[in-house]
């Protein structure tokens, strides 16, 4: 299945990545989803942030393998340089 952009997205123009971090402590898993461009100053902008427990993170992180085995079994593995 190929991902289609969704038609209610705003472009922005310039040069953009995806980002993220993750963060913890003993009751929850903060994933931060931010989208970094240097349209203005650069700074990676938050549009998405997930606070899960310990049990769902570690679920996430099955389904993620899982995902990428899969990808790798369709169009190859990743090299490490397309993802650093």
């Amino acid at each position: 299945m190929d991902q289609q952009l969704n038609p209610d997205c705003v472009l922005i123009d310039g040069k953009s990545r995806d980002t993220f971090e993750i963060g913890f402590n003993a009751y929850v898993f903060v994933f931060a989803f931010a989208f970094a461009t240097d349209v203005q100053d650069g700074s990676p902008s938050i549009h998405t942030r997930l606070v899960t427990s310990p049990v769902t993170a570690g679920h996430l992180c099955d389904v993620l393998s899982v995902s990428l085995q899969n990808y790798a079994q369709t169009f190859g593995p990743l090299a490490k340089d397309d993802y650093e």
